[in-house]
């Protein structure tokens, strides 16, 4: 499961992070962080923990790119990336934000 994937699988799920956390059993920030790629999301215990919760929701991820509810043959819903691109840039623009603070904050620190 990619940091993209938990996202849109969370979104599917109509999840606020809070509640994805909970449920997931993770911290807020160590959701964040995941979902931001901080963290290597295949060493990444939050990553188990969160992929546990949602595919216990019914939730089904296929390759990299795509999530689906698989327990719910009535709700056949599918979600691609296309429909979170906006999203997905948005989040681009707060990890390169992130950066740059970071790096900001190196330097003032010298």
């Amino acid at each position: 499961m990619t940091p993209t994937q938990a996202r849109m699988a969370r979104l599917a799920c109509g999840w606020t992070i809070e509640h994805a956390a909970a449920l997931a059993g993770v911290s807020y920030s160590g959701l964040v962080h995941f979902e931001l790629s901080y963290v290597n999301p295949h060493n990444s215990r939050v990553a188990e923990l969160v992929r546990y919760a949602l595919e216990k929701a019914g939730i089904e991820f296929i390759g990299d790119e795509t999530v689906r509810f698989a327990k719910s043959r009535n709700r056949a819903v599918q979600a691609s990336m296309a429909p979170y691109q906006h999203e997905l840039r948005k989040l681009e623009e707060l990890r390169g934000l992130v950066r740059r603070l970071e790096a900001a904050n190196e330097q003032y620190a010298r």
